[in-house]
């Protein structure tokens, strides 16, 4: 198990937030995937790993969309249970794994995701993963990764998360380290990628989603296009050269 995590998650937490949890949590988790695979792109030849995968919900729909190898990775073994189970395919595998340890070979991936895990370790964990996934990584290879916006209201949804008990306790024992795009920026930087482009995602198009799933990806679409929203994930496409 890795280090510095004291939780616990259902392995299907993500895959039932996606499908069955309240419109909010919904249009949440569909607009991150949404972008996730915007970002990502559809080229055939790449081989992707999903560190940090979760119940393998991005894993699944990147394996529809994108005819390559593609490989989810977790430290739960809840997890891994539940999407081996859900998603059995030719092109998707899932493994255990603490990203902390190396695992693959050096330059092994076109593509990595990470979203909205960083956030989960301390600074001097994170750098050791973000090393690791640098070393994956082809030249020219490109990571996507997410995480919560510090300089967003993202911290009085933590804080109302936690009061009203929707999630698993997010602070301080979920979320141990939040980012701003500066510091965001920093961390990839010292650990060798290039940033390529910081921008941010879930201002108030998640909160439109009482008025159905389509209203709220007018907002997102609409935020996006403006570009000056301090929305409440960040979204970092970094390289290595």
């Amino acid at each position: 198990m890795t280090k510095n995590i004291h939780f616990e998650i259902e392995g299907g937490y993500q895959y039932e937030a996606f499908h069955h949890g309240i419109c909010f949590q919904k249009s949440w988790h569909q607009l991150k995937y949404r972008k996730a695979l915007e970002l990502l792109g559809s080229n055939p030849n790449e081989k992707i790993l999903d560190a940090a995968c979760g119940s393998g919900v991005l894993t699944n729909l990147m394996a529809q969309h994108i005819d390559t190898k593609i490989i989810g990775a977790d430290f739960s073994e809840a997890a891994i249970k539940f999407c081996t189970e859900k998603y059995a395919g030719e092109n998707v595998e899932f493994i255990l794994l603490d990203l902390q340890e190396k695992y693959f070979k050096e330059n092994t991936f076109t593509a990595i995701v990470m979203l909205e895990a960083i956030e989960h370790f301390t600074s001097p964990v994170a750098e050791t993963i973000l090393k690791n996934l640098y070393a994956y990584l082809k030249p020219g290879g490109k990571l996507i990764i997410s995480t919560p916006n510090k300089n967003s209201y993202w911290t009085a949804i933590e804080f109302l998360l936690d009061a009203f008990r929707l999630t698993p306790r997010m602070k301080n024992e979920q979320h141990v380290k939040l980012y701003t795009k500066s510091s965001f920026k920093k961390i990839l930087e010292e650990t060798g990628f290039t940033v390529k482009r910081i921008e941010t995602t879930h201002f108030i198009a998640p909160w439109m989603s009482f008025l159905g799933l389509k209203t709220a990806e007018k907002f997102h679409a609409a935020e996006q296009k403006a570009g000056i929203f301090p929305g409440s994930l960040l979204f970092a496409v970094a390289e290595k050269k």
